[in-house]
């Protein structure tokens, strides 16, 4: 009761009242509040019942087109254990940029406010004449090197290349070239990049790697490089098992491109694998045992 009269006080007409239980489509009848200034403040439910419902986007769309510039607030936390890493994918799903996220605890759990301006659909990073120019240049980058290293390939007896190693500052990804498929590499961005815009860039750079290389997207194997336990680094992935064949002069290797973090084949240590193969041509032949520590 007292929130109404604040809301009176305040200067608008219009009341908005959630029910217990609001349906998911309702959100979509959001309309803007009487009046010139207004805030969008929400506490959507948490978790399973958040993520599986597919809320957040719905959420995030709903915002973009009835109420763009509004200033808003939104009070999230995640299903499972939270940390940083759980929260930004909140605000990924979210899929609005520029808003700072500020970790707190809403009672036992932890949370995240998520704080700043909703997006104008006019202003939507995907179709940006500036976001278009970046995709543009990063796939440029990605077709010229990909010309260049393919002589290098041919000199080297190799199908195994990177074409790109976090060239461009805005694109920090890495794209290594295996035969006829791509293994595309995410490294985070900083704390400093809004998670929402880098994620956009991202998608774009990852829609122009077909047209730059002549690989179809079904060919293209992506990861995100994070840091993390030494125990979860080398868990299973995926179980595509995707394997190709890649020749280093005399040389073949199966190298699986699906199902782990790493291909195993490292492609920056060329050189110490070129000295074993010698040796195994002098004994004619033998077994050697990889020991990477």
């Amino acid at each position: 009761e007292r929130a109404r009269m604040h809301l009176e006080a305040a200067g608008f007409g219009t009341r908005y009242e959630a029910e217990r239980d609001l349906a998911i489509g309702d959100v979509g009848a959001l309309k803007p509040p009487a009046g010139d200034t207004g805030l969008v403040a929400s506490n959507p439910p948490y978790g399973v019942r958040l993520e599986s419902a597919g809320m957040l986007p719905r959420i995030g769309r709903a915002l973009r087109s009835s109420v763009p510039q509004a200033p808003l607030a939104l009070l999230v936390a995640p299903s499972h254990d939270a940390g940083s890493r759980a929260l930004e994918g909140l605000q990924l799903a979210l899929d609005l940029p520029r808003l700072k996220r500020f970790p707190c605890r809403n009672g036992a759990l932890e949370a995240a406010m998520l704080v700043g301006t909703v997006e104008a659909e006019a202003d939507d990073f995907r179709d940006d004449a500036r976001a278009s120019d970046g995709a543009d240049m990063f796939a440029n980058r990605v077709r010229k090197n990909a010309k260049r290293l393919a002589r290098f390939g041919k000199r080297a007896g190799t199908n195994a290349i990177r074409i790109y190693d976090r060239d461009l500052p805005e694109y920090a990804l890495v794209v290594d070239r295996y035969g006829d498929a791509l293994v595309v590499q995410e490294f985070r961005a900083p704390a400093s990049v809004d998670p929402v815009l880098a994620a956009r860039r991202r998608d774009a750079a990852l829609a122009e790697l077909p047209g730059a290389t002549g690989i179809p997207g079904t060919r293209i194997f992506f990861r995100e490089r994070r840091r993390q336990r030494p125990e979860s680094q080398y868990e299973v992935r995926s179980r595509e098992t995707e394997r190709k064949h890649v020749e280093e002069g005399e040389a073949r290797f199966l190298v699986n491109l699906s199902d782990y973090l790493d291909t195993g084949l490292y492609l920056d240590s060329r050189g110490i694998r070129r000295r074993i193969t010698r040796a195994f041509e002098a004994r004619k032949g033998g077994r050697f045992l990889n020991l990477y520590a």
